[in-house]
């Protein structure tokens, strides 16, 4: 499992973040970004890629898993890309960590862009 926090340009404020993310498996669920207590994360840019046939799930977890789908059965093949999809802030659940679930043990990578808004 890998991730690094993306440097955005000068032109974005405080609350925006990204995300470029690797795992050789991501069954069973992986945070992509931490939870932030009291505020939301928002997705407002998508890309994947697949090195293996595979379902992926993004959205909201607690703990394992993805328990709150904001994209829900994204079929991918082995090479196939998916993205990047401008989203303008899809919103997850309050507290919880931003979230990636493949159906099968194959490599995914990509990035996230998104930003944080507190309730």
């Amino acid at each position: 499992m890998a991730t690094t926090a993306m440097t955005l340009g000068p032109e974005v404020g405080d609350h925006e973040w990204g995300v470029i993310f690797y795992w050789a498996d991501a069954t069973g669920g992986e945070d992509i970004k931490a939870a932030v207590t009291g505020a939301y994360l928002c997705i407002d840019e998508l890309y994947l890629i697949s090195n293996g046939n595979t379902t992926v799930d993004i959205g909201s977890a607690q703990g394992t898993g993805v328990t709150t789908k904001l994209f829900g059965a994204i079929g991918m093949v082995d090479g196939s890309e998916f993205g990047p999809v401008p989203l303008y802030g899809q919103r997850g659940v309050v507290s919880t960590a931003l979230s990636i679930d493949a159906s099968d043990a194959v490599g995914i990578n990509g990035y996230v862009k998104g930003h944080t808004e507190y309730a």
